[in-house]
């Protein structure tokens, strides 16, 4: 009896033994003080935070720091895939790199908590401003650029207003400065260039007079825009070139002009009736839309010539020719008038446009001397013995070679100052230009155009054919009637790159399958594109997007397919395939994409585990069974 009472007696004890170590290690009792929640420290707590875009990966970039009113450790969390925090210490640190143009506010969640039987944890949101850097140069869009303006246009008017510029970054990094860059041509003092803002970082390009134009001087300006951004720092602004080009159109404000004057021959008197002279050629001085001439004389006081209008068929009809011959008064040297002038008779020819064929306007004259004196010594010549002009690639069909200033001028007089004008090719040039004009008298511009555009790519393998080499030949007739060259003038065309070609891959989409145990830093594949492009146009970039995308990694020149050397690696078990888009950018913002499809492969990497580290139940002395029931 008293032995079953001990056994009682142990038996409560024991039990409230149970009861107390619950109480201190289970659940807290109404008498334990409250735990209270830590608290970021002001300057620790990403409170208007912001980063520069150019911010290196890996990079320690804030600390984020804390403190608990109870002395317990506290330890930190951060959200999102942009940044990773040390647990312990709160340093932050870059793990993707950043750029506005793409994202220029990033949304976080910062944790700061503590461990222990009562885990208690603070949460702040926080918008982390990404400033920008000025990493990308002004673009002309919308190229190429060509206008017409009519040579009687007024100055300070505006010529051209479609040149469109923008900045894809923000603030003074986007402003841009728009000036002409004088490469001769008298083009920076004729032209001036201005740029307006439409919104940060959109321009257009306004061209506007500042000079006279004259047809008859410049029938075409090639007009070089340079584009700087306006970043703090001068030395890092970047810039951007683009051609446009100006055809000047001749307008109605040139009198008439003789194609071989002046006039001076020689004729021995006593010459009979209908004798011919000389022929006249006059045309309207403006070109682009001449009027008809009429020819006439003036102050033939004796009355010794006429004029013989020639209508040949096929004749320009621009041009108005005229013979002019003896009449029936007979020439006579020994006419008082003719002798006090020392055997010359002088009179005048008169060139006069009709406007609507019929009511006269402007007029030039001509005058005329008949002497004993006048040879055939000149033959025509050009203004310069070579031109080397640059064009880009995408020029237009029948366009004019910009810059090419040409002139051939042959002093003689009457039909004596007649020459021919072709081509001849010497270098890579056959059928690609064309002359204007073929035949002429006296002092003609010579204008080369276009014919053939698909010879003019200079995305070629042999280099050589992106230059072009051809001679402007004039000729004579010489005896028996048969052309004989007699001058030349050589032309060599150096064709510039234009980016007219996108970024290629080689296939149009790609599958890998990759072990779920590679390493960081392991290559997947040598990816990488080409562009047929030159320069800067041909210079590339790579980029990788999508979901899942910061697994992996590419080489931003070299491009390739990596598994990103900062990330926890691939886990079959996480995620079996990744779908991706890899980017190729070229150095004119042309950009080509390709799908990626990742699979991932994998491997007796995981051990069976319990799902509990511990097991612990409270037994009474005697039971057979757990209550309540344990499971492992």
């Amino acid at each position: 009896m008293h032995l079953r009472q001990m056994s009682t007696s142990s038996m409560s004890s024991i039990a409230w033994g149970l009861i107390l170590a619950l109480c201190v290690y289970d659940k807290p009792c109404e008498s334990q003080a409250l735990n209270k929640a830590p608290q970021f420290l002001p300057g620790g707590d990403m409170a208007r935070f912001s980063l520069p875009e150019d911010t290196q990966v890996g990079s320690v970039v804030y600390q984020l720091r804390g403190i608990d009113s109870e002395s317990s450790n506290v330890h930190y969390s951060i959200s999102g895939e942009q940044f990773t925090v040390d647990r312990s210490t709160g340093v932050v640190t870059l793990l993707r790199t950043l750029d506005r143009e793409d994202t220029d506010l990033i949304e976080v969640i910062i944790n700061e908590g503590i461990s222990g039987s009562e885990p208690n944890t603070v949460s702040l949101r926080r918008e982390i401003s990404v400033i920008d850097v000025n990493d990308n140069a002004p673009l002309f869009n919308d190229r190429p650029y060509s206008f017409v303006v009519p040579e009687t246009t007024r100055i300070g008017a505006i010529l051209y207003s479609n040149v469109t510029l923008s900045d894809a970054d923000g603030g003074v990094n986007s402003d841009i400065m728009l000036t002409c860059v004088d490469h001769g041509d008298d083009v920076c003092q004729t032209f001036d260039v201005a740029p307006e803002k439409i919104q940060e970082g959109q321009f257009i390009g306004i061209i506007s007079l500042i000079k006279p134009l004259d047809f008859e001087q410049y029938s075409s300006y090639t007009l070089v825009l340079r584009a700087t951004d306006l970043a703090s720092d001068p030395s890092k602004r970047l810039t951007a070139i683009a051609n446009v080009a100006i055809e000047v159109k001749d307008i109605q404000d040139q009198a008439p002009i003789f194609l071989n004057s002046p006039y001076s021959v020689t004729t021995a008197e006593g010459s009979p009736p209908g004798t011919s002279i000389f022929t006249v050629k006059a045309r309207d001085g403006d070109v682009g839309d001449p009027r008809k001439v009429v020819l006439s004389l003036e102050e033939d006081h004796l009355n010794y010539f006429s004029l013989v209008p020639v209508e040949s068929p096929g004749q320009d009809s621009v041009v108005t020719t005229a013979h002019l011959v003896t009449s029936n008064n007979t020439l006579d040297r020994e006419h008082p008038d003719i002798l006090q002038s020392g055997g010359i008779y002088t009179f005048k020819i008169k060139a006069t446009e009709m406007i609507n064929n019929e009511v006269p306007g402007d007029e030039t004259t001509s005058q005329v001397i008949i002497v004993i004196t006048d040879i055939d010594d000149q033959v025509p010549t050009f203004n310069q013995q070579s031109f080397d002009i640059n064009v880009s690639e995408d020029i237009g069909v029948d366009t004019p070679l910009p810059g090419l200033n040409m002139v051939v001028d042959d002093k003689d007089v009457g039909e004596n100052s007649h020459y021919s004008l072709k081509l001849r090719d010497v270098e890579n040039s056959d059928g690609v230009f064309t002359i204007h004009p073929q035949s002429s008298l006296g002092r003609t511009p010579v204008v080369i155009k276009v014919a053939d555009i698909k010879k003019l790519d200079y995305d070629v393998t042999d280099i050589n054919l992106r230059k072009m080499v051809f001679d402007v030949i004039a000729s004579m007739k010489g005896e028996k009637g048969k052309e004989k060259e007699v001058s030349s003038s050589r032309v060599t065309v150096h064709l510039l790159d234009a980016n007219d070609n996108l970024p290629q891959f080689a296939l149009s989409s790609y599958r890998f399958r990759v072990s779920e145990d590679v390493k960081p830093g392991k290559l997947i594949s040598n990816l990488s594109a080409t562009d047929k492009d030159s320069g800067n146009f041909g210079k590339l970039s790579y980029a990788i997007k999508g979901f899942g995308a910061e697994k992996f990694s590419t080489d931003p020149v070299h491009g390739g397919l990596y598994v990103a050397e900062k990330s926890k690696g691939l886990d079959y078990e996480s995620q079996i395939s990744y779908s991706l888009t890899f980017e190729a950018h070229d150095g004119g913002g042309r950009v080509a994409t390709v799908n990626l499809f990742v699979e991932v492969e994998d491997v007796n990497d995981n051990t069976p585990v319990f799902e509990e580290s511990k097991y612990t139940r409270t037994v009474r002395e005697g039971a057979t069974s757990f209550e309540p029931q344990l499971f492992v």
